[in-house]
């Protein structure tokens, strides 16, 4: 149940980050923001 629960959290964790970085144009994409933005969800 923990390591159910560490890797729901890891995904959480690198999404917020994900979408932190593309709304401060830290992440340098060669791919549309729409598309980001889906593969993100």
């Amino acid at each position: 149940m923990d390591s159910s629960i560490n890797a729901t959290e890891n995904i959480i964790n690198f999404k917020t980050d994900a979408t932190a970085g593309l709304l401060r144009c830290e992440i340098k994409s060669i791919i549309m923001p729409l598309l980001a933005d889906h593969i993100l969800r």
